[in-house]
């Protein structure tokens, strides 16, 4: 089949009636972005939303429309109550839940993680239907992990059958096949593919059967060459953090609107750092103040963050604790001290005050009806009156998920969670994602059996630590990216850092439940170096073609590790970092230093004077702390200062 070339820019206007495939969301959102601001730009105020979706979402698009489509078609005809029919598709939670079952149902004695094997176990299903390859026995060669994967296979698949469902891997095969049929209802008038360095077989087949159709099917065309190529290397990575900082906000001062990329292949290692260095150069706040909304900020960083990282979930989370009959007091000091429940800040005080009393108990757990007489003895009223209230909420037999799911969103509602203070914007938005969570537990109970509340609170903890949080933000003019995030984006200025040979080519890992010949046979990610050789610099060639100005840097060391530039990189002209315009800002740090005025010296050496009677407590302990540190000595056995008590284990030492 061939496919006609688009030299359409992906900024440009999407075309009537095309539907546009990125490789990620980010991809997606840049293009919708870039259709509204042209057709903005040609006087229009209304228009219709172009269709750009992931592949991924395509399908589950098209599914729905083909399960619509037979549902109408059935509507006038008698029949039918069987549960024949398409299968029903079933989200990525549900099929965590199917594959749990099927691993715990077919799995010999001796498995070390449960989680572990479901992981890779959906991991090399989605690897054979996206390479369309097909394992037998005999290619397995008496592989134990192998053949448990046939097994648990064979039982994930006869679970879909028996309830007539379909994971989206699966149903992106069988709408190909609907499609060749003349059985979709609706097909779009052409499909245009953006971002895509390959396309897998199972892709291939699905496009094949829309092109057999009538469907015209594009691809992007690949960006021009970048005129200027510069490699740049550093000292140490902070160093080559701080110019790129520096680099960006330089562009910015002149009057750049960007996009101006900044790539790193280790930014999920390095998230704190780099949001740190691009805060001090691009928001520098040498006057006590808050710094700005995330929604504010000129740079935007697209890697996300675990949802469960931050504390209007955390807290949330927590508080759940309170349905089950005894509750660590880990999580109760979590709800005390929290501000995101109702009275938090008239209560401010007494909640603190049974925290303390908590620890200095040094219970590990407490007993939720013991809680509620302590917060009223602490005269928390509101508190203790709202764990009384949660207490009769509790569930005690075992239920569905779906009623789980609401109850927990009861209890969050008795507790005041989040009134307790005004929220922001990214706070909003991740109790919004809470929320979403909630709903998908509750879509979890067509494919599970009822379960106690502890069990469903797991569940509930499981979903939440693996779902990414990426707050919704204003376009900013500093996108800093992953390699894969910046598949198919084209900016205005490039800087791509961390390009030593420890970083680039990246390491590819085969799945452990294939066999390798398998894999290799069938082109696998991580089959062979060969392959992933090929795969980075298919990405690499495409990444220092995505701006008329690419920079690449690396650093010679990163602590006493000696660190080479990738062979990718070497051929490229290296310049000296005095030829990059580079913002000369001071830090916030260093401009108030430089701006305080001089301080006054006092030497005070003198602690307070003792009493006649005072003796000094502690023994030989006295020698030992002032030894470590005196500061120490003098706060402990002067001042009788002490810490915070925590809780002790069950077992002494």
């Amino acid at each position: 089949m061939q496919h006609a070339s688009s030299n359409n820019d992906t900024r440009g206007v999407v075309e009537f009636g095309t539907t546009v495939l990125t490789v990620n969301n980010r991809l997606a959102r840049t293009i919708a972005a870039a259709h509204a601001q042209a057709m903005q730009a040609r006087g229009h105020t209304a228009w219709q939303t172009p269709a750009v979706l992931p592949f991924s979402a395509f399908v589950i698009r098209e599914w729905g429309l083909l399960h619509e489509g037979q549902s109408s078609a059935d509507s006038g005809v008698e029949s039918s109550t069987d549960g024949s029919g398409l299968p029903r598709l079933l989200s990525a939670a549900q099929c965590q839940v199917l594959w749990q079952r099927a691993v715990r149902e077919s799995a010999a004695d001796g498995l070390l993680s449960l989680s572990a094997a479901v992981s890779s176990a959906s991991a090399a299903r989605e690897l054979l239907l996206r390479h369309q390859a097909l394992l037998s026995a005999a290619a397995c060669h008496e592989q134990i992990d192998a053949l448990a994967f046939l097994r648990w296979h064979a039982r994930y698949e006869a679970l879909l059958r028996d309830g007539n469902w379909i994971d989206v891997v699966g149903a992106t095969s069988a709408l190909a096949a609907h499609v060749q049929a003349g059985s979709s209802p609706t097909l779009p008038a052409r499909i245009r593919m953006s971002g895509f360095e390959l396309v897998t077989a199972q892709q291939q087949t699905l496009l094949s059967a829309y092109h057999s159709v009538g469907v015209d099917i594009r691809h992007d065309a690949p960006p021009q060459a970048s005129s200027e190529l510069l490699r740049v290397e550093f000292s140490a990575p902070q160093d080559e953090l701080q110019a790129m900082a520096c680099w960006a906000r330089a562009l910015l001062d002149a009057g750049e609107t960007g996009p101006i990329g900044i790539v790193l292949p280790d930014l999920e290692t390095r998230l704190d750092a780099v949001e740190a260095c691009f805060e001090d150069r691009l928001h520098p706040s040498p006057n006590v103040r808050m710094r700005p909304e995330l929604a504010a900020r000129v740079f935007n960083i697209t890697l996300g963050r675990e949802l469960l990282r931050m504390p209007v979930v955390a807290s949330a989370l927590a508080s759940l604790q309170f349905l089950l009959p005894s509750v660590d007091s880990q999580c109760v000091g979590t709800v005390a001290l929290s501000e995101y429940f109702a009275d938090s800040t008239a209560e401010r005080t007494q909640r603190l005050a049974l925290d303390l009393r908590l620890r200095d108990a040094g219970a590990r757990t407490i007993r939720m009806s013991h809680l509620a007489r302590v917060a009223r003895a602490e005269r928390a009223q509101s508190l203790s009156q709202r764990i009384v209230d949660v207490i009769e909420l509790a569930p005690r037999p075992r239920r569905s998920l779906a009623a789980h799911a609401h109850c927990f969103a009861q209890a969050l509602s008795v507790l005041g969670w989040p009134t307790g203070r005004t929220l922001g914007s990214v706070e909003y938005q991740a109790v919004e994602a809470l929320r979403a969570q909630l709903e998908a537990l509750a879509t979890m109970d067509s494919v599970s059996e009822p379960c106690s509340t502890a069990a469903a609170l797991l569940m509930l903890q499981r979903l939440v630590a693996e779902a990414v949080f990426q707050p919704r933000t204003a376009p900013a003019p500093v996108q800093i990216l992953g390699v894969l995030e910046a598949a198919g984006m084209t900016f205005s200025k490039l800087w791509v850092g961390a390009m030593d040979d420890s970083q680039w080519p990246p390491v590819e890992t085969p799945n452990a439940l294939l066999p390798a010949a398998f894999q290799r046979e069938h082109a696998m990610p991580g089959a062979s170096p060969e392959l992933a050789l090929r795969r980075a610099q298919g990405i690499i060639h495409r990444l220092l073609s995505a701006a008329p100005q690419v920079i690449v840097s690396h650093a010679r060391a990163d602590g006493d590790t000696p660190l080479r530039k990738s062979p990718e990189i070497a051929s490229i002209r290296e310049v000296d970092i005095a030829q990059l315009r580079l913002s000369a800002l001071p830090l916030p740090d260093a401009a108030i230093a430089a701006a305080a005025p001089r301080l006054e010296a006092l030497s005070d050496w003198r602690a307070r004077a003792l009493s006649p009677n005072w003796k000094a407590r502690g023994g030989s302990r006295v020698l030992t702390d002032q030894a470590a540190c005196p500061f120490r000595a003098f706060a402990q056995n002067r001042l009788a200062a002490k810490g915070v008590a925590r809780a002790r284990a069950p077992l002494d030492p």
